[in-house]
């Protein structure tokens, strides 16, 4: 389609560039061990392990029992490959609760506070694109909502003819 006949362009502002998920930053610091990547279908997290408080008091959010000799299946940005199975599941579980999960604690404890031994630090955002996992890379200062700006440009009629031009020869995105 030619640019002048194309739709819409989504509702939402533009917060993130798509890179591929094992060129992320946070899968690439986790490399050097402070921290590990544990990805699941929808988000990448990074944890870091530090010793539990001996008063922690977290709120328990779930005691989640692991299945055993179930596969560990797209876990290509995982760092955590050398720990055990049933902390990676766990980590993994913590991913699924969103916010509400914090930290991770033993083998199997989730809880809504850090402290219980491994921290959550960030998470973004996976997405699928021709069938490859892509990563949202944030910045602050893209948060701009684009519409808000471009509702008060104006153009003369004669600028206005010029860009109907250029916007017939333009390819329509793919939203």
């Amino acid at each position: 389609e030619t640019g002048k006949n194309c739709p819409s362009a989504p509702l939402r502002a533009n917060t993130c560039a798509w890179i591929p998920r094992l060129s992320h930053p946070l899968v690439q610091l986790a490399t050097y061990g402070y921290e590990i990547a544990v990805c699941d279908q929808s988000s990448l997290c990074t944890f870091r392990w530090q010793e539990p408080v001996a008063s922690f008091a977290g709120q328990l959010l779930e005691d989640y029992t692991p299945v055993h000799g179930r596969p560990l299946s797209d876990n290509q940005c995982d760092s955590a490959h050398e720990l055990d199975y049933e902390i990676r599941w766990s980590l993994r579980r913590c991913i699924e609760w969103g916010p509400d999960c914090q930290s991770v604690g033993g083998m199997s404890f989730l809880y809504r506070e850090q402290g219980a031994g491994w921290n959550k630090l960030s998470c973004v955002g996976i997405e699928q694109f021709d069938n490859e996992s892509w990563a949202c890379l944030e910045a602050q200062n893209w948060r701009l909502d684009r519409r808000s700006i471009d509702g008060s440009v104006w153009a003369s009629d004669d600028t206005m003819q010029v860009m109907a031009l250029y916007a017939a020869n333009v390819t329509c995105p793919v939203w």
